[in-house]
């Protein structure tokens, strides 16, 4: 009898410490959902109206990192390598942008005066100006570092961000990430959306936007932004600088072909949907 005992509790033994090392992500795997409940869910995945809010599960980008793939990693060896001039996605860089300290990058956004285009907390206060408030890290790490390069032009972003290391502006995405976007009319005035928000335009050869920027424009993944919330005035220069090619920082040139379908008007209506509603007071 005592021999079976013992030869019960080995078993158990074993299979409690075989459950243990299941559990736990090897290389390469992704880490459970409920592992990543301690970290902060970006602005723009937040205040869903109605039900949503409660059942909705945000795509957050940096769920997918394991800390395996984390823990050999050093942010100097990194900085080495800051001499390419085109942006392309791979494990050095997302790594990179989910070491992002959002307090260094409080401390950054003030050392260079981001406030003083961008609000305290990523809020504009000019309608032309864009609002970065709630914004997914891995789209603004990526304009960041456009505008470091000049692939983007616009003369004070590109002498700003030529004064930070890729770590500076991991940290400084990681800041505007966790900060609340305003209230916008996709959310906070519902209506029903326009056709090609939920529909596109299959004669066109047009998705949906919900299909890339969410449901509620919270973004999705890491080329597509949040937009709700945004200002009015800011959405329709961007749109309007995709459709006449003066932007040029589009994966695949898809905004290039979407906006060049739409007409003015479209666009406008896009515009008043997503926009924040007091950016939408002020025109």
């Amino acid at each position: 009898m005592k021999k079976i005992i013992i030869l019960f509790a080995g078993l158990f033994v074993f299979f409690v410490s075989l459950s243990i090392v299941n559990a736990q992500p090897g290389p390469g795997q992704f880490m459970p959902y409920n592992m990543f409940q301690t970290l902060p869910v970006p602005g723009a995945m937040q205040d869903f109206p109605g039900k949503d809010a409660l059942n909705y599960q945000p795509f957050v980008w940096n769920r997918m990192i394991t800390e395996q793939s984390l823990a050999p990693f050093e942010r100097k060896a990194f900085q080495m390598e800051e001499d390419a001039e085109s942006f392309v996605w791979n494990m050095q860089v997302i790594q990179l942008i989910g070491q992002g300290n959002a307090i260094s990058g409080e401390r950054l956004a003030k050392t260079h005066e981001c406030a003083e285009c961008h609000g305290e907390t990523g809020i504009s206060d000019e309608n032309d100006t864009p609002s970065i408030a709630g914004q997914a890290r891995p789209y603004a790490f990526k304009q960041m570092v456009e505008y470091k390069y000049k692939i983007r032009e616009e003369r004070m972003m590109s002498k700003k961000m030529r004064q930070l290391s890729y770590a500076d502006i991991a940290d400084l995405a990681a800041f505007y990430e966790i900060q609340r976007p305003e209230n916008s009319v996709i959310r906070h005035t519902p209506k029903r959306p326009p056709e090609l928000v939920i529909r596109g335009d299959k004669s066109r050869f047009l998705i949906p936007c919900a299909d890339c920027h969410g449901r509620w424009g919270e973004g999705i993944g890491f080329e597509a932004p949040a937009i709700a919330g945004q200002k009015a005035e800011h959405f329709i220069d961007t749109m309007t600088e995709f459709k006449e090619g003066d932007r040029e920082n589009d994966l695949y040139g898809r905004m290039r072909f979407i906006t060049q379908q739409l007409t003015e008007e479209e666009i406008e209506e896009l515009a008043n949907y997503y926009a924040s509603i007091s950016s939408l007071e002020d025109n």
